[in-house]
């Protein structure tokens, strides 16, 4: 999760103006990713819009990221298909996921199956599969899957398909590439064969990264080795988020909750 304020439009809107002048029409594709990361979707849209009609491709998954952020979600769903369409797996991972959250299994099915690229698609896939009665298949992607996508492997440990050292092994996989969807899953197996140091060490790692789940697990860890005032400054960072486990673990230590 990246919470750094956007302090370059100033410098990228000038970039892109330059370019503009100069008749670069990726121009308006740069205007427009610097205006949405300034936290204007509805302008930036109106440069992906003319972006994308003189055919910068990219400017149609944009778009559609710009019309989601701006609350129009029917649209934005229009040009992630667009998008899926021109042959990019995001679009494509994007499609099928606005079509999931209104219960279009079907539509879902084809778009996550053009996404096939993407790491994260196997899993969303696999939840399509599964409601759509076909748990078998979703079962046997997922596990297909577990070597190039950290949430299928962390879908097959949890599931129990890969078990004991094995299960370490392909979470640590994923360390150097892609490690945040792994390190709470890998936490619980350090913690279970006895390594509270491992452990612990993955749950810092995963709590800088922004993972709000893993900084509830390491304040839970840090009462059980009796670091009570860390423990409690993180379960109080976590809670006042409104994660309910952080809540309930407050609560339970006697140290109240945050409303």
């Amino acid at each position: 999760m990246d919470d750094e304020p956007y302090d370059d439009l100033e410098g990228d809107v000038a970039f892109a103006v330059d370019g503009l002048l100069e008749g670069d029409v990726d121009a308006l594709h740069d205007l427009g990713n610097a205006l949405l990361k300034a936290g204007h979707p509805s302008v930036a849209a109106l440069f992906f819009f003319e972006a994308q009609k003189r055919g910068v491709s990219d400017s149609l998954l944009n778009l559609g990221i710009a019309k989601l952020d701006s609350g129009a979600d029917d649209e934005a769903a229009s040009w992630f298909e667009r998008s899926a369409e021109s042959g990019d797996v995001k679009g494509a991972l994007m499609a099928g996921q606005h079509a999931a959250d209104r219960g279009d299994l079907d539509r879902a099915e084809h778009f996550y199956r053009r996404a096939a690229a993407m790491p994260e698609a196997a899993v969303r896939l696999g939840a399509v599969l599964r409601a759509l009665g076909r748990s078998d298949e979703a079962a046997a992607l997922v596990y297909e899957t577990r070597f190039v996508s950290p949430e299928s492997a962390v879908e097959c440990v949890i599931g129990g398909s890969v078990s004991g050292q094995e299960a370490v092994e392909l979470l640590e996989s994923f360390l150097e590439t892609d490690p945040l969807p792994v390190l709470v899953t890998l936490a619980r197996r350090y913690e279970e064969r006895g390594d509270v140091a491992g452990a612990r060490a993955v749950l810092e790692d995963a709590t800088r990264r922004g993972d709000e789940n893993a900084q509830t697990n390491l304040g839970i860890l840090l009462i059980d080795v009796g670091e009570l005032d860390e423990a409690r400054r993180m379960l109080t960072l976590s809670c006042a988020s409104g994660d309910e486990l952080a809540c309930r673990a407050l609560a339970a230590e006697g140290w109240g909750s945050v409303s």
